[in-house]
């Protein structure tokens, strides 16, 4: 497993980078990327920027976000 820190001054701005990393399969098609976030909300905003950008297709933004799992940096600390 590795760890990938991306940083900008504002979230909207690492969706598309994120969208890229994601976009290429895992070889398990069972396992699922880990995404640290800070809060719920970011969660949610996320998986919603994601899904316009994954699983869609072509011309259309009905895409879904899937094999994602959101953690906080604190959940993952503790275990």
């Amino acid at each position: 497993m590795s760890l990938i820190v991306h940083r900008a001054p504002r979230a909207d701005r690492l969706v598309p980078g994120l969208a890229d990393l994601l976009r290429e399969p895992l070889e398990d098609p069972f396992a699922q990327e880990l995404v640290l976030v800070p809060a719920r909300g970011v969660e949610r905003w996320l998986s919603q920027q994601l899904s316009h950008r994954l699983g869609h297709a072509e011309g259309r933004a009905d895409g879904v976000c899937a094999g994602v799992l959101f953690r906080s940096p604190a959940s993952l600390v503790a275990e």
